[in-house]
């Protein structure tokens, strides 16, 4: 969920002549990357319709979890068999746009971003190096500045960005920071929407 890159997994399922379950976070990709099945050389791949706004777990990391107190802790409840409905047509939508389309411009997008947001001085941009392809999900940190502060004050501009540690806490840990400020971008964004987000950033800077 924080970082978005295939290469490495794929080498490692494809080339190693075993069998393996490889748990994909797909809800993110699979509108974008319709052949993952075959990417993957697996015979089947599972991927969720939604995201996790409400939380069922407290805290991770590799040697213990902390759930969150009843009724949050089995918040799952009735399936949403209305959303799944839902999800067929929002399926047919992307699909009728045409997956390599919404790749194509998301890149473009993400490249565009990234290149604006390296000209901001004390910008730290995580999991985006040099050639490679990642999803249009941009995860960074300015200065010291607080990521709550940083995205409080740009929702006060109207930007929406997600601040935390996105269910990453083992890597924010490894990483040796709280949390991030993300981006995220998808087909119906404009370059002038980043434009907007990267004005809002340099506004709110001038504030620390």
């Amino acid at each position: 969920m924080f970082f978005f890159y295939f290469g490495d997994v794929t080498e490692c399922v494809c080339d190693s002549g075993e069998s393996f379950f490889v748990g994909d976070f797909g809800k993110f990709g699979i509108k974008i990357y319709p052949l993952f099945v075959f990417t993957f050389c697996c015979r089947f791949q599972v991927f969720s319709g939604c995201s996790d706004y409400a939380g069922r777990v407290g805290g991770c990391d590799f040697d213990h979890t902390t759930f969150e107190r009843p009724p949050l802790k089995f918040e799952a409840g009735t399936p949403d068999y209305i959303a799944t409905n839902g999800l067929a047509k929002a399926i047919d939508y992307v699909s009728a746009i045409g997956m390599e389309n919404i790749q194509a411009y998301e890149q473009s997008l993400t490249d565009y971003a990234l290149q604006q947001l390296r000209e901001i001085e004390g910008m730290h941009i995580y999991g985006h190096g040099k050639d490679i392809e990642a999803d249009a999900v941009i995860s960074f940190n300015v200065g010291n500045i607080h990521h709550a502060d940083l995205g409080t004050l740009l929702d006060q501009l109207g930007i929406a960005v997600r601040t935390g540690h996105h269910c990453a806490q083992p890597l924010m840990d490894r990483l040796g920071i709280l949390g991030t400020v993300r981006a995220s971008f998808s087909f119906y964004n404009t370059r002038e929407e980043v434009d907007t987000l990267v004005a809002g950033l340099r506004r709110v800077i001038k504030m620390f």
